[in-house]
């Protein structure tokens, strides 16, 4: 939170256009800075939890860089698949966007072999239905 302040305040210029300092900034940089020192002040007792605690002894597993960066492709790739998305020109191809991909696919052909089952079972009901009309009209 205060980083956030502190990363808006510093967009404002440290001078204003007359060359005199920017009191205004100043002042909002001072109270969050304030605000920071007293919390820093104050004592805390915090009590250890030793499941807590183990988890961030033994729990934690360390990734590599390019772990870490394939699990924010496929994350993405996951968001995009929510929201409709697709793969443009251009996008960047891991072991994520693959195994995307071959999902799709995998999702496309089951949906078009669906399609072609229902659009025979549609022709078979409609040959059939016209071979019983035609029946019981000229009996």
């Amino acid at each position: 939170m205060y980083l956030a302040d502190l990363t808006f305040i510093e967009e404002i210029p440290s001078f204003m256009e007359n060359g005199l300092v920017n009191f205004e900034k100043m002042r909002l940089l001072g109270k969050v800075i304030s605000e920071i020192e007293r919390y820093q002040k104050c004592l805390y007792s915090f009590f250890l939890v030793p499941p807590i605690e183990d988890f961030f002894k033994n729990g934690l597993t360390c990734l590599s860089e390019k772990e870490l960066y394939d699990l924010a492709k496929q994350h993405e790739l996951e968001m995009k698949e929510d929201k409709g998305g697709t793969l443009r020109k251009g996008d960047p191809i891991t072991m994520g966007t693959l195994k995307f991909d071959k999902q799709r696919k995998k999702q496309i052909k089951e949906l078009e072999k669906q399609e072609r089952k229902l659009m025979r079972s549609i022709s078979f009901r409609s040959q059939n239905k016209g071979a019983r009309v035609r029946s019981s009209t000229f009996t």
